[in-house]
């Protein structure tokens, strides 16, 4: 009476096993791939559409550069002026007043360039640029 069977098994014979196994990895990690980098293009071409169609509502000329800090700036002449873009005017409204910076005072790019007071709110805006205070305009 025999209490234990043995089986050989060909170490070799498992290859086929393990070439299964790599290929239905790939096969399970190209789907998941793909929908891990789907949403990341779908949030872009959103983006897009919504930068189209708020590209109605606001004033964005291609001639100025803009800041972060809503404000714009446009080289002339060796100088460069600087303003508040369409969106911060529009979401802001009309200023009571405007304190700018001194003639012949510095301002630094993302230091406060300027304040609005709009209904007792002081709103301070950051300067797009560097530099001196040449002159001084309102429009």
């Amino acid at each position: 009476m025999e209490l234990y069977q043995y089986q050989w098994v060909d170490f070799f014979a498992t290859k086929g096993l393990k070439y299964l196994l790599i290929f239905g990895f790939w096969l399970t990690l190209f789907p998941f791939w793909r929908f891990l980098m789907g949403p990341a293009r779908r949030v872009s071409a959103f983006v897009s559409r919504a930068i189209e169609a708020l590209s109605g509502w606001f004033n964005f000329p291609q001639t100025l550069y803009y800041h972060q800090g809503h404000s714009w700036a446009k080289p002339e002449d060796g100088l460069v002026k600087v303003g508040l873009d369409d969106f911060a005017q529009k979401l802001l409204g009309r200023p009571d007043s405007i304190e700018l910076p001194l003639m012949g005072g510095k301002v630094k790019q993302g230091d406060i360039g300027w304040r609005m007071r709009i209904e007792g709110n002081i709103i301070e805006m950051l300067s797009p640029v560097s530099g001196e205070v040449m002159a001084l305009t309102r429009l």
